[in-house]
C-alpha cells in the first residue's frame, strides 16, 4: 500500500512540477511580449503622421483667423457706424489684428504700459497655409530621420491590440494553471 501511496504522491509531484513549469514557461513569454509591446509602444512615429499632426495643428489655425476675421468685420465693419469706419480713411493691419476685440480697459492698460501688439500668427497661417503645408513633410524627414522608418500610427495601434490580445489569453491560461495546481494540492492535503 505504501508504495502504491509513493507513486500517487510521486505522480502528484512530478504533475505539480510539470505544472509550474509550464506556469513558468507562460510567464517567461508574457515578459517576452510586454517587452515587445514596450518597444512597440516607444518605436519613433512615422512621417505621415508627424506630418499629421502639424498639419491638423496648421488648419486649427487658419480656422482660428477665418473666426477672428469674421468677428473682426462685424465688429467694426458690421454696425450702425459701418460705413463711417471705412469712409474715414483708416487703415487696417491685418497682420496685427488682435485675436479678439479688446475692451477699453484692455487697450487702456496696452496702451498705459507701452505694450504692443504682436503680429496675430494665424494670419500668418491662413495666408501661407499652402507652403507651409508643402514644407513640413521635408523638414520632418530632414529634421527627424528616424522617422522615415517610424511606425505608423494605425500600424501600432493594430500590433499593440495584438500583444494585448495575446498577453491577456497567456495570462488566462497561466492563471487557470496555478488555479488548479492551488486546488489539486487543497484536494491532497484533505
Amino acid at each position: 500500500m505504501q508504495s502504491e501511496f509513493s507513486k500517487i504522491r510521486a505522480a502528484f509531484e512530478a504533475a505539480q512540477e510539470a505544472a509550474k513549469e509550464k506556469a513558468q514557461l507562460i510567464s517567461s513569454e508574457i515578459t517576452d511580449l510586454e517587452n515587445e509591446r514596450t518597444g512597440v509602444r516607444k518605436a519613433a512615429p512615422h512621417t505621415d503622421d508627424i506630418v499629421a499632426v502639424f498639419m491638423r495643428g496648421l488648419d486649427s489655425t487658419a480656422g482660428d483667423f477665418e473666426r477672428q476675421f469674421a468677428s473682426h468685420l462685424k465688429v467694426f465693419y458690421g454696425g450702425d457706424d459701418a460705413a463711417e469706419a471705412v469712409s474715414r480713411r483708416r487703415s487696417a493691419k491685418i497682420l496685427r489684428m488682435a485675436p479678439n476685440k479688446l475692451s477699453e480697459s484692455e487697450r487702456l492698460a496696452r496702451s498705459v504700459s507701452g505694450e504692443k501688439t504682436l503680429t496675430n500668427d494665424t494670419v500668418i497661417a491662413y495666408f501661407l497655409r499652402e507652403k507651409i503645408a508643402a514644407e513640413i513633410p521635408a523638414l520632418v524627414e530632414k529634421l527627424f530621420p528616424a522617422s522615415r522608418n517610424g511606425m505608423k500610427e494605425a500600424d501600432r495601434a493594430q500590433s499593440l491590440a495584438d500583444l494585448d490580445r495575446k498577453i491577456s489569453a497567456l495570462r488566462a491560461e497561466r492563471d487557470a494553471i496555478v488555479a488548479e495546481m492551488a486546488a489539486a494540492r487543497q484536494a491532497v492535503n484533505r
